[in-house]
C-alpha cells in the first residue's frame, strides 16, 4: 500500500513539472479563484518533492560540517610515532612545532575564530595530500570531511605559510658550513674544495590546453623543473622552480638568481654539476665521453660523480617523501611552484633517519655515460677550462 502511494506522489510530481515546464495553456487562461487553486497545490507539490528526496542524501551532506571529527579526532591520535610518519611524512615533533607557528602565524590568525578549522587539521589535510601521489581534493573532502572549496582554501594557507618559511630554512652555507662541506668531501675521495652539487629534476603538472606546448616536455609529459643545490647532508642551499619542462638546464641555471652571486657565495670553492651545465670557475663539469679520454680524465670523471650523486640523491628523496610531485593536482602555476617549494621546506626541516631511501648506485657506469652525453647550452667559460685541467691534474698526481 505505501509503495503504491509513493508511485501515485511521484507521477503526480512528473505532472506537474511537465506542466510548469509548458508556457501556453490548452485552453483559456484561468480565472482568478483557479489560479489561487492552482497555487496551493504547487504549494504541496513542491512540499511532495522535497519529501521524496532520499534522506541519506541530506544526512551526509550535514556530516561535512556538523559533529566531531573522528579522522582528526580519533584516529590520528590513536596512530603510533612510525604509523604517523608513513602517513604524514614528517615526526610528530616536527608537526607540533609547525602547528605552534602556524597558529600564531598572520595568515591563521586572521580566521575568524568561530568558523575556521583547528590549526592541527590544517596541517594534517596539506601532509595527507602531499604525501599521497594518488590524493585529490575529494579524497581530502571525504577524509577530513570538509566541502572541497574548504580543502581548497585550506592548501592554499598551509603552502603559503611553509613559503614564507623559505628564506630561513632554504639558505646558503654558513663559514663555518662551507669549511665542514669542504672537509667531507675531501675526505670522501680526495676531491678538494667542493662545497655541493646542483642538479634539477622535472615535476609533472596539469596546465591548461593554451600552456600545454609550452610546459611539454621531450617525453611529453607537461612539467615544470626543480633546480637545486644541495650540501654534503643533502640538504637545500638554494631552490629555483617553475620554468617550463622544455627549457635546457644550463638556461635555467643561468636565469636563476643565484648563478650571478656565485662568485660570491662560494668564494674559492666550487660546486659540481654535470655536463648539461656550464663550465665556470665555480662550477666543473665531467668530461664528455668522446671515446677518446686519458686515465687522468677518467679519475677525475669518476671522482666527480661520486660527489656529485649527493644532488640526485636529494631530489630522488624529496619525491619519495611527498609522492605528490610525481604529478601534481593543483591548478595555477603560482599555486604550483609554491607547493614545490613548501615540500622543500619540509624537506630540509626532516631529519635524515626519518625514511629509508632506495638510492641509485653512484658508480653505475652506464648512468653515469648518459649524464655525460648531455649537451649544454650555456657556453663554457675559458678560465674555467683551465682550471677544470688543473683540477684533473691535481686529482690524478695526489
Amino acid at each position: 500500500m505505501h509503495h503504491n502511494r509513493s508511485t501515485v506522489e511521484k507521477q503526480r510530481v512528473v505532472q506537474f513539472i511537465a506542466i510548469e515546464g509548458s508556457n501556453s495553456y490548452e485552453e483559456e487562461p484561468p480565472g482568478v479563484v483557479e489560479l489561487i487553486k492552482m497555487q496551493e497545490e504547487r504549494k504541496e507539490l513542491v512540499k511532495l518533492m522535497l519529501d521524496l528526496v532520499p534522506r541519506k542524501m541530506i544526512a551526509k551532506k550535514r556530516r561535512l560540517s556538523d559533529g566531531p571529527d573522528d579522522f582528526v579526532d580519533n584516529v590520528v591520535p590513536a596512530y603510533t610515532d612510525e604509523e604517523f610518519l608513513q602517513h604524514f611524512r614528517i615526526n610528530r615533533k616536527l608537526f607540533h612545532n609547525l602547528e605552534a607557528l602556524f597558529e600564531n602565524s598572520e595568515i591563521y590568525s586572521v580566521l575568524r575564530e568561530d568558523k575556521r578549522m583547528s590549526a592541527a587539521k590544517h596541517l594534517l589535510m596539506f601532509l595527507w595530500f602531499a604525501g599521497n601521489s594518488s590524493c585529490d581534493f575529494r579524497d581530502l573532502s571525504q577524509r577530513f570531511r570538509a566541502s572541497i572549496s574548504s580543502v581548497s582554501r585550506t592548501i592554499k594557507r598551509v603552502i603559503y605559510f611553509l613559503t614564507d618559511l623559505s628564506q630561513f630554512v632554504i639558505k646558503w652555507h654558513t663559514q663555518n658550513e662551507i669549511t665542514r662541506a669542504a672537509e667531507y668531501y675531501q675526505n670522501l675521495n680526495g676531491f678538494p674544495n667542493v662545497i655541493g652539487a646542483v642538479g634539477a629534476i622535472h615535476i609533472p603538472v596539469e596546465v591548461s590546453k593554451h600552456d600545454k606546448m609550452t610546459y611539454s616536455s621531450a617525453k611529453g609529459q607537461t612539467t615544470i623543473i626543480l633546480q637545486a643545490i644541495c650540501n654534503e647532508r643533502r640538504k637545500f642551499l638554494d631552490i629555483s622552480v617553475g620554468s617550463p619542462g622544455p627549457t635546457h638546464k644550463s638556461l635555467v641555471f643561468a636565469e636563476s638568481g643565484i648563478y650571478t652571486k656565485l662568485p660570491e657565495y662560494c668564494q674559492n670553492y666550487i660546486l659540481l654539476a654535470d655536463t648539461s651545465y656550464p663550465l665556470s670557475n665555480n662550477v666543473l663539469t665531467p668530461y664528455k665521453q668522446n671515446g677518446c679520454l686519458t686515465p687522468a680524465q677518467i679519475l677525475y670523471n669518476q671522482k666527480l660523480e661520486e660527489c656529485r650523486i649527493s644532488i640526485d640523491h636529494a631530489l630522488n628523496a624529496l619525491k619519495q617523501r611527498f609522492r605528490q610531485l610525481n604529478h601534481i593536482k593543483l591548478r595555477g602555476l603560482e599555486k604550483m611552484t609554491n607547493f614545490v617549494r613548501a615540500c622543500c621546506v619540509l624537506y630540509n626541516l626532516c631529519k635524515e633517519d626519518e625514511f629509508y631511501v632506495e638510492l641509485p648506485i653512484s658508480d653505475d657506469k652506464a648512468n653515469r655515460k648518459r649524464s655525460n652525453q648531455k649537451i649544454c647550452v650555456v657556453p663554457d667559460s675559458s678560465y674555467g677550462s683551465i682550471f677544470r685541467e688543473r683540477m684533473c691534474d691535481y686529482i690524478y698526481t695526489t
